[in-house]
């Protein structure tokens, strides 16, 4: 190839993974001050940054050339194939799918024939479940060499989709055994081959093909890509190893929203719930934003909305998803996951039937379902699925470890140290933290705990800790076990297991499965774990341990009444409800809290509550629900309230169980719940709001739309000043005062600004 303007050859005119292999050398050559060679590369640099607007109006004025210029001074007909090639890889970007295979349908057969055409093809082919088609464009670029990496990945990729993993396996190896590429590109796929191999020496072969690859060129996102994909799967992000996140964000900061690389990142954040939430969603939402049809990226969305108990909206997602692929395992084998949970077993078993096309003893359909019954805290109803998937396939890492989780939370530690034992032997080398520090805190309460039985539990102590807390845990327990056994008139029917964890990081590791989780207790239904009140940093805070067990002891009944189908949400409200039925001195004071998400409008609705339970408002969740449970037992009783989880227990959705057991649907208890917070919890407090970003905008809409409203100006002031921002706070509070000179409200912006500068006399008057 003929390097052009001394940087870029035509190798790299498309980012897409394809040589121009099929362009003739004499055909590509050009004078370097050919204007559209220039332009070509103008184009290919945007596209590499990530600017697909600009990348397109390269390429469409390119095109534009070529149709309309004379013959002397048009584009050449190489040129044009390759703008058009840009076009329709920008259209691939922004799922855009069925138009790049009209259009390469469309064209000559020449242009066809081209390897560069047929990649798009395939790929295109491939993304809309047309994977047997994309397959035989893949295999037809390998009949004409033999030595093409990428078709031969992307060949066993299109098998793999379609269920025939054994095959795909064949292809990956066939690549894998020739003699390795010297080109970039090549390196990137066989080491994508070695990767899909799996296996540690595969994965130390892939490695070094991929960074010999990126020696070759460091802007191969590719192989940037699969590298940060595989150092996250061998290295777990562990502390002082190679970091998947960090290869991952060098590519997104370079090459902008590579949906594989943002749909890796949310997948390797997600995986650490110590991580801000908030930060992990945008990179899912930038990659739904660029390409609304992304099916891994509507998967993911589906999945986590999901776990939020909405399955409704979840069904939508993923139906949006395969209408794009209809053939899609993972997208058909969460909706059959959500068929399930809505009780519609007709549908339930066709979509389950089509995930097992290809191969019917993949593992995949039973571990989804799985996955998620843990994550709905159903453990112990997703080991029927666990045990059919390991009948599948017995060395399944993920079954394993999400068997052992599921085994973990019913209390069965010592099975879990089996299958989680089986599971590192299967992968020497990796550094898995969430399975090493299982092992380790199950060795810890094999070697220093011993356990004592007293009525319908089975309380496990650290041997330094037994003596004083068998004396005032135990009658607590026992307590609780009467008390509020009668009150939901619900005794479980097998013995409580209760953990008391010696230190904070031991109870962090058992509960999360990290160190860093700042919660004192927490319970998956007949099992709880506590923090022992004898850990040294628990003592210089104040920890109100009888507090804790109250509220793991309520979970327990929560949501056995509801068959551990109870939202969140309302299971933490009646856990803080009890807390402070039991002492008033027990009230989580969140008033502040509260003044500002109602004047903010941010108390959520109770189908979207939740989310807040995977971000920094976790706290806020926990006091909003239980006010929605004071306000259900004042207004309408506590059996009512009761009635509430039954009817989640009955496998009911938000809509149906509010409608059944209070008569109305949600929205209309949201507005019960806002004027019980307007009228009853807020009455009487006198406090600015601290204005939040959303505020702002709202306010800057209705001064806009009526400048005389004062009270729009000096709210929106007092969130100028909240900011440190007198700039802008001064002309809306100017304004204010003009149109009210004795308005109480501004003059207390006015104060507040004084006395920022200094001026406290004034500020006083």
């Amino acid at each position: 190839m003929v390097n052009m303007m001394g940087a870029l050859d035509l190798g790299r005119l498309l980012l897409l993974p394809v040589l121009l292999a099929g362009f003739s050398p004499s055909s590509v050559a050009q004078d370097p001050e050919d204007e559209w060679a220039i332009m070509l590369a103008n184009g290919q640099r945007k596209l590499d940054q990530g600017n697909l607007t600009s990348a397109e109006n390269v390429f469409v004025e390119v095109l534009d050339a070529f149709e309309e210029e004379p013959e002397a001074s048009r584009p050449s007909p190489v040129q044009a194939d390759l703008a058009q090639a840009g076009l329709w890889d920008i259209d691939m970007r922004r799922g855009r799918y069925d138009r790049v295979v009209e259009g390469v349908e469309e064209s000559s057969a020449t242009l066809q024939s081209r390897p560069i055409m047929q990649g798009l093809w395939a790929r295109a082919l491939r993304k809309t479940g047309r994977y047997d088609q994309a397959a035989a464009r893949w295999r037809d670029r390998v009949a004409k060499d033999e030595r093409d990496f990428e078709a031969r990945y992307e060949w066993g990729d299109a098998l793999y989709a379609a269920g025939l993993r054994k095959a795909a396996r064949e292809q990956w190896q066939a690549a894998v055994d020739l003699s390795p590429p010297e080109d970039s590109v090549g390196l990137t796929f066989r080491g994508r081959c070695l990767w899909r191999l799996g296996g540690p020496e595969n994965l130390v072969a892939s490695s070094r093909d991929l960074v010999k690859a990126l020696g070759l060129d460091a802007d191969e996102y590719r192989a940037r890509t699969t590298l940060g994909v595989l150092r996250f799967e061998v290295y777990g992000e562990a502390a002082g190893l190679p970091s998947g996140e960090k290869a991952l964000a060098n590519v997104i900061e370079e090459h902008g929203n590579v949906e594989e690389a943002l749909l890796a990142m949310y997948r390797l954040r997600s995986s650490n719930m110590l991580l801000e939430p908030g930060k992990t969603e945008r990179y899912l939402e930038r990659a739904l934003r660029q390409n609304p049809r992304s099916v891994p990226g509507l998967i993911l969305r589906g999945a986590s909305v999901l776990d939020d108990r909405r399955f409704q909206d979840a069904a939508e997602i993923l139906d949006r998803a395969l209408a794009v692929d209809a053939r899609d395992k993972d997208a058909l084998a969460h909706r059959a996951t959500v068929a399930y949970l809505l009780d519609d077993q007709e549908a339930y078993q066709t979509l389950r039937e089509q995930a097992q096309r290809g191969d019917a003893n993949l593992p995949d359909m039973d571990r989804i379902l799985a996955d998620h019954l843990v994550a709905l805290y159903r453990f112990a109803d997703s080991l029927p699925f666990y045990e059919a998937a390991l009948a599948n396939d017995p060395t399944d890492i993920d079954v394993l470890q999400g068997m052992a989780r599921a085994y973990v939370y019913t209390g069965q530690g010592a099975k879990a140290q089996e299958l989680l034992a089986k599971a590192k032997e299967r992968e020497p080398g990796y550094v898995d933290a969430w399975r090493n520090n299982m092992l380790a805190v199950q060795d810890l309460l094999n070697d220093e705990y011993v356990s004592e039985k007293v009525g319908k539990f089975e309380v496990v102590f650290h041997r330094d800790d037994i003596e004083v807390l068998r004396e005032y845990l135990l009658p607590l327990c026992l307590e609780a076990f009467d008390v509020l056994g009668n009150k939901y008139d619900y005794r479980p029917d097998k013995p409580v297991r209760l953990e008391v964890l010696h230190t904070w990081d031991d109870f962090s590791v058992r509960t999360i499965g990290f160190r860093g989780f700042t919660a004192l207790g927490a319970c998956f239904g007949p099992f709880i774990t506590l923090v022992s009140p004898r850990d040294r940093d628990l003592r210089q805070q104040d920890f109100m341990w009888e507090a804790t067990v109250w509220h793991e002891f309520t979970h327990v009944l929560t949501l056995g009444v509801s068959r551990h189908r109870v939202p969140r949400w309302l299971t933490e409200g009646f856990s803080v409800y009890e807390e402070r039925e039991r002492d008033p001195s027990w009230e989580r004071g969140m008033d502040r809290e509260l003044f500002n998400a109602y004047h903010n409008r941010d108390i959520p609705p109770v189908r979207l509550l939740n989310r807040l339970f995977r971000g920094d408002r976790i706290l806020f969740g926990y006091y909003q629900g239980g006010l929605i449970v004071e306000l259900l037992a004042r207004d309408y009783g506590f059996g009512k309230a009761i009635e509430l989880l039954q009817a989640f227990g009955d496998d009911l959705g938000i809509e149906e169980a509010f409608e059944r057991a209070l008569g109305m649907s949600s929205r209309d208890f949201d507005q019960k719940l806002l004027k019980f917070v307007a009228e009853e919890k807020l009455d009487r407090m006198q406090l600015v709001p601290q204005f939040d970003d959303g505020s702002i905008r709202r306010l800057l809409g209705k001064v806009a739309a009526n400048p005389k409203d004062v009270k729009a100006r000096v709210d929106l002031a007092w969130a100028y000043v909240q900011r440190g921002n007198p700039v802008d706070a001064g002309p809306q509070l100017a304004a204010a005062l003009k149109l009210q000179p004795d308005n109480p409200e501004a003059m207390l912006v006015r104060a507040d600004l004084l006395r920022r500068r200094g001026a406290t006399e004034e500020a006083l008057d």
